[in-house]
């Protein structure tokens, strides 16, 4: 009669053990920030440079730096972000500014290069091209670390179309002479854990389509490919200032994933101070 008693009670004790581990583990699988995968170092690759060559960087708002200042979030969820760029206005009640943290400025801090931010709010591929003498090929550049594509993937721009653009914009910078780093926007993590209220979550079809199409550009061009510069900072209400851009804080974080990402080709090339 005790063996029973005692092994019902055994009985009962691993069922509610099993229970509390599988409601610990739903737990644990359903909050992004405690799954977030640990930041991927490059391999290296050679840059020949000396003092006449630089590093530019660039690419949209997430390269520029952009921090809203006095801007209501809720505002900004209805109202048309490009229109916002477009009449940033100092006298307003907000308006945009660059973080003293924007990843250009943090590099080149650390480098013996001179680092040269080129980040254009709103910019897409298409008007990239367009950029690309006057704002890069004039600082000489050795190694350009090129991120577009989030205004088309925001625009809705056709995948096709981007990828032609992209190429383009790559083959005109190679055949300079620069060496290229591609960096992303999102990430397959970021894609397919995006909090609800989030702007990506609706759009997450789209997002993977975008992802893919860089990372395909990069293996056809055997670039080094940084797309996990966001780690640890989307979906973390306290390093973002909208659901597009980090704030202060997320951009030092976001300069430290590149950083790291590129730490062996900084090293190899003697970059480093």
């Amino acid at each position: 009669m005790i063996n029973k008693l005692r092994n019902k009670w055994n009985s009962k004790i691993y069922v509610i053990s099993i229970s509390f581990l599988l409601f610990i583990s739903c737990k644990f699988v359903s909050d992004p920030l405690q799954t977030e995968p640990e930041l991927k170092e490059l391999p290296s690759i050679s840059v020949d440079w000396d003092s006449t060559h630089s590093i530019v960087c660039f690419g949209t708002s997430l390269t520029y730096g952009l921090i809203w200042e006095g801007l209501d979030p809720v505002y900004l969820q209805k109202t048309n972000y490009y229109s916002l760029i477009k009449n940033n206005d100092l006298n307003s009640s907000f308006f945009y500014t660059r973080a003293d943290s924007a990843y250009p400025k943090c590099l080149d801090n650390r480098l013996k290069i001179k680092v040269y931010n080129q980040g254009y709010p709103g910019a897409t591929v298409n008007s990239a091209i367009s950029y690309l003498a006057d704002s890069v090929l004039t600082k000489n550049p050795s190694l350009v670390l090129l991120e577009f594509s989030a205004n088309d993937f925001l625009r809705k721009r056709d995948v096709s179309t981007t990828r032609e653009e992209m190429i383009e914009l790559i083959d005109s910078i190679s055949n300079f002479g620069s060496k290229i780093v591609l960096i992303s926007f999102v990430d397959e993590y970021t894609i397919n854990h995006p909090p609800k209220d989030h702007l990506l979550y609706d759009q997450r079809e789209l997002a993977k389509e975008y992802y893919l199409m860089l990372k395909d550009i990069a293996n056809e061009y055997n670039l080094l490919f940084i797309n996990d510069c966001f780690l640890g900072i989307f979906g973390h209400t306290d390093l973002m200032c909208d659901d597009i851009h980090p704030n202060n804080e997320g951009y030092i974080k976001m300069a430290e994933n590149i950083y790291k990402s590129l730490y062996k080709t900084f090293k190899i090339n003697n970059m480093l101070k």
